[in-house]
């Protein structure tokens, strides 16, 4: 009796694997599409974890567009130099036979025709040139988890982890450690807290044909309390020698006009006069429109106090995007009225006296956004940071500068949008668990995902009234 029970169990066990391998299943999976032929609704995932489990929006979906765009390139486009290794008909092969390319799974950052991703102490970066795929990877066993991560117009590229950061300015052949210096021009003291993570990725920063890169550093203490335990140490860095070295440009608590704040919200820099816009939060005292010029002879900065309030101000905002003499801003105060993306002209924001009568909304929302990334051309895409009133995550987007807005539905909150790259690939990687309020320098920036598997699911854009 004992060996019959013994037989049917191991029948149905292996049974049971032979149906995972014939759909292709993992165990989890399976159970679910179960559940969902059966017409039952159930996650298999523990949401107060959320860096240890998320749901992509397809598994394929980073090396199906790269193929896509592979396919799509000029075969007659002659090879760049030192690009690395032709790695095409391996990708490709690699693509056909299986559910998930690792390494794809944690890009960082993409800017043109590159993506930088990071992988077990170990950088990948993948190029397209023609129709061909290329990767450069480079060892850096130091590093275990990177905060920020730039690629510059000339290829060079910046990365930091929580304390240092580093550059490379060939081709990842080698990389080197950036020289930071604090406002005052002595070394930098790193502390534990979100050194160099940015929440929102603004467009390139070009000045009179030199590319610069103006960040400031989002950083908490601990889950997230209103009221309790504000940074001590927020700054904005900047770099002008792509990453060699970087320097701080305004100190909160410190620098001139001495002001306070919880973190910064977004950097974005205006084209018509080269100024910087910094935005922070949270509190009261905490939220502030800083608007910041470069002295280029001297290397130092002036910065301007526009606008200064609380949690449910204007100034309370999550990224700036200009376009045809407008600014557009992303709103996340705690005013339900404010909620959505406003945009008023720009003279005004730089008029002694802000007239608010002015403020008109290119889109009303039911909750707050948790930023607003967009370029000169009138792209715009905005992710929202609390679920709608139908429980979802949304994503928003605009290629015609707030005049119609494209709704997409995700499965959970969306940070680091980046504007989009030669392919119109859109990069994201998900937020961390609203749920437990958990903070966001505890985000390990994986898994990423691009947003157009997400757009190719959703309906035409609807025109805003």
């Amino acid at each position: 009796m004992y060996n019959r029970v013994l037989l049917v169990l191991l029948t149905a066990c292996v049974g049971f694997i032979l149906l995972l391998f014939f759909f292709s299943q993992t165990p989890v999976s399976f159970v679910k599409l179960i559940f969902q032929k059966a017409g039952i609704e159930t996650e298999f995932y523990d949401t107060t974890d959320l860096y240890n489990f998320s749901k992509p929006a397809d598994h394929m979906d980073i090396i199906n567009k790269i193929l896509e765009a592979v396919e799509k390139s000029d075969a007659g486009l002659s090879q760049k130099n030192d690009t690395g290794q032709d790695v095409t008909q391996q990708f490709r092969s690699y693509a056909a036979n299986s559910e998930n390319f690792a390494n794809l799974s944690n890009i960082i950052t993409t800017w043109d025709n590159k993506y930088l991703a990071f992988n077990n102490s170990k950088l990948f970066l993948f190029q397209i040139e023609g129709n061909k795929i290329y990767l450069r990877t480079l060892n850096v066993p130091e590093i275990e988890k990177i905060e920020f991560a730039y690629i510059f117009k000339s290829g060079n590229i910046l990365f930091c982890d929580s304390k240092n950061a580093y550059y490379s300015h060939d081709n990842l052949l080698t990389f080197h450690k950036s020289n930071i210096l604090d406002v005052d021009g002595k070394q930098y003291s790193a502390n534990d807290h979100g050194n160099f993570f940015s929440l929102c990725i603004d467009d390139r920063q070009i000045i009179n044909g030199k590319e610069v890169r103006v960040w400031g550093n989002y950083t908490n203490y601990g889950k997230w309390q209103p009221g309790v335990s504000r940074s001590e140490q927020v700054q904005v860095f900047y770099t002008i020698d792509e990453g060699v070295t970087i320097k701080v440009a305004y100190k909160f608590g410190f620098s001139q006009p001495e002001l306070s704040s919880r973190h910064v919200h977004a950097v974005n820099m205006c084209p018509w006069d080269s100024s910087f816009w910094v935005q922070t939060g949270d509190g009261v005292n905490e939220c502030h429109w800083m608007q910041g010029k470069y002295d280029w002879e001297n290397d130092t900065w002036n910065w301007n106090l526009v606008a200064s309030g609380d949690e449910l101000s204007f100034s309370k905002s999550t990224g700036i995007v200009f376009h045809d003499d407008f600014v557009f801003w992303s709103d996340d105060s705690s005013d339900s009225k404010n909620h959505g993306i406003w945009k008023t002209p720009y003279s005004n924001l730089v008029s002694n006296d802000i007239d608010t009568m002015l403020f008109e909304k290119a889109l009303d929302l039911d909750k707050e956004i948790a930023m607003l990334v967009g370029n000169r051309e009138g792209f715009m895409i905005a992710s929202q940071y609390f679920k709608s009133a139908d429980n979802r995550y949304k994503v928003f987007l605009s290629n015609d500068a707030g005049l119609t807005w494209q709704t997409i539905n995700t499965s959970f909150q969306i940070a680091n949008l980046h504007p989009p790259n030669r392919f119109g690939h859109l990069l994201g990687n998900y937020f961390v668990n609203q749920e437990t309020f958990e903070a966001m320098h505890y985000w390990n920036m994986a898994p990423s995902i691009l947003i157009n598997s997400y757009m190719s699911n959703t309906k035409e854009p609807e025109r805003q009234q």
